[in-house]
């Protein structure tokens, strides 16, 4: 029967032993972490032959070890265990509650007390890393990364090199233009090219996202108007607008719906002049400049050209002046059944939404999509990998991709992998602990029907002797 739960011991262990394995040193002063849900060893002493341990907190002894013998306390957490042979704690599952400062008390048989300490820190992995990069207003690239876990912290690299390296085309980042590479914000000049990868790290675990930086030119729109047209324009930035190809011979009027803003002359003169200095006109190709755009000049607009033959052509033209989409935020949350849901924002207006997952359209059979398509709901488990959100309007795109690594949650605890193990375990161990039962159960039947006969033939031999002895007596 020992041998049976020893093998159940075991069994459990082998399949309790997926995903974040941390193992450290503490047969002297340490300072160890390990990951939050899987197993944490700690090596408190290489060989207990002829020493006693002592383990405890601040507060209590928890357990020792006396003559290669466990002696747990109360204190002693039941997903704790201790191999007695070799000084060695496994926690398993860890907790936060685990962390803490430890005292090792080992002593012989000369009576000799040695100490040390053990500071254990339980860190949450670190997880989905969300990279955005986006352009600003001068072609400048500014990146965002962002993971869960505890305490992450953030490094950054170029087609494999740290940004701290020069680059490989000896152009060197402006210190002015680069901030902290371990922070989670970054600047890049428009000059820097290559593949970015922010890798977020902490004391157990580290995971990276890498993307292609996007080649930014500052948002400058020009539109043909030389007809009716619907034209956008980028807010901040300049609207080109092609009123007409040539103004020689012909007199031109731009008018809002109630006023005429500008007129040029078939002379070429500007009577009367556009009232605002951001709108600039080149009266020789019929060209209109607004620098910066801004909201108010958003609106419809009518051409009148007259030629010298006094017939007037005329046709309208419809601005709409937006502000760009800007910085993505892409957010995942995961429910207590195990549902993920990812959740996409943005600055600017009239954003639109998609989604792609491994560079390929996300569909139906991976997620629910709502109807603004700004929330996705992923199905199942098994839906991982590089999930994007591109968020564009008339004027500008921008995306941001996050890294789906299944880590010791509610999917990877309810996978059909983890499931079918797990039922084999518990049909082997049942047929083992039923095996083992009936074994013993038969073999104190058989002792116990082997005493009983001997029990009754005792007397029996006895009886038969009495009889015999009277039968000669009479005979006699």
């Amino acid at each position: 029967m020992k041998a049976v739960f020893g093998l159940l011991l075991l069994l459990l262990m082998a399949a309790s032993s997926y995903g974040l394995q941390s193992v450290c040193d503490a047969t002297q002063d340490a300072v160890c972490y390990g990951a939050l849900g899987g197993p944490v060893h700690l090596q408190l002493m290489r060989n207990t032959t002829g020493h006693d341990l002592i383990f405890r907190n601040e507060n209590n002894n928890i357990f020792m070890i006396r003559k290669k013998r466990l002696m747990p306390t109360l204190w002693f957490p039941q997903r704790w265990e201790v191999v007695a042979g070799n000084g060695t704690l496994i926690i398993n599952p860890a907790e936060s509650t685990d962390s803490g400062t430890y005292t090792v008390e080992i002593s012989g048989s000369d009576g000799i007390v040695e100490r040390h300490t053990v500071q254990l820190t339980i860190k949450e992995p670190t997880s989905d890393v969300n990279l955005s990069i986006n352009c600003s207003a001068n072609g400048e690239r500014k990146a965002w990364c962002s993971s869960n876990g505890d305490s992450p912290q953030y490094s950054w690299s170029l087609d494999g090199r740290a940004l701290s390296e020069p680059h490989p085309e000896g152009i060197l980042t402006p210190p002015e233009s680069l901030t902290d590479p371990r922070s989670a914000v970054l600047t890049l000049p428009e000059v820097i090219q290559g593949h970015l990868t922010c890798s977020a790290f902490n004391n157990v675990s580290s995971i990276n996202n890498t993307q292609l930086l996007p080649s930014c030119t500052r948002l400058q729109s020009v539109c043909d108007v030389t007809q009716d047209a619907v034209c956008y324009g980028a807010l901040g930035g300049p609207v080109h607008l092609q009123l007409m190809r040539d103004t020689t011979g012909h007199e031109l009027t731009f008018k809002n719906e109630n006023n005429t803003i500008f007129r040029i002359r078939t002379n070429g003169n500007l009577a009367p002049k556009p009232p605002s200095l951001r709108w600039e006109v080149i009266a020789g190709n019929g060209t209109l400049i607004i620098n910066p755009a801004e909201s108010t000049d958003s609106g419809t607009y009518r051409v009148e050209i007259s030629g010298s033959d006094g017939i007037i052509k005329h046709h309208t033209v419809q601005l709409m002046v937006e502000a760009p989409v800007s910085v993505v935020d892409l957010s995942i949350t995961t429910s207590a059944n195990g549902e993920r849901e990812a959740w996409c924002s943005s600055n600017g207006d009239s954003p639109q939404y998609s989604w792609s997952l491994d560079g390929r359209a996300l569909s139906g059979a991976d997620a629910d999509l709502s109807t603004d398509n700004q929330t996705v709901l992923l199905k199942g488990c098994d839906v991982q990998g590089k999930l994007t959100c591109t968020v564009s309007n008339h004027i500008s795109i921008h995306t941001s991709a996050v890294l789906f690594v299944l880590s010791s949650g509610v999917c990877v605890g309810i996978s059909p992998i983890f499931i079918s193990v797990w039922l084999a375990e518990i049909i082997v161990l049942t047929s083992l602990l039923v095996g083992g039962y009936y074994l013993h159960i038969r073999g104190r039947t058989t002792h116990t029907a082997d005493e009983k006969q001997e029990v009754d033939l005792t007397p029996t031999s006895m009886s038969r002797r009495r009889r015999r002895s009277l039968e000669e007596v009479e005979v006699q």
